[in-house]
């Protein structure tokens, strides 16, 4: 009996938003993650770490509530 190969599916891309308050392991956790899959995207193509670091950041803080807007548009 053969397995069909499973997809690979990654918990911070199913993920519409963040918490509101994320605890700074988690959301170091979080970031780690998300420039782990941008590299995996260039198939590891060295020299972009911290590209991909800082992107991942941007992208985690983007989806952070700002501090006084309101939570329903």
């Amino acid at each position: 009996m053969t397995q069909s190969p499973k997809k690979r599916v990654s918990p911070v891309l199913s993920i519409a938003a963040p918490p509101a308050s994320v605890n700074g392991h988690d959301r170091r956790a979080m970031i780690a993650e998300a420039a782990y899959l941008r590299a995996e995207r260039r198939n590891f193509c060295p020299g972009y770490e911290l590209d991909d670091w800082l992107a991942a950041e941007r992208e985690m803080d983007s989806m952070q509530p700002q501090p006084g807007a309101s939570p329903c548009v």
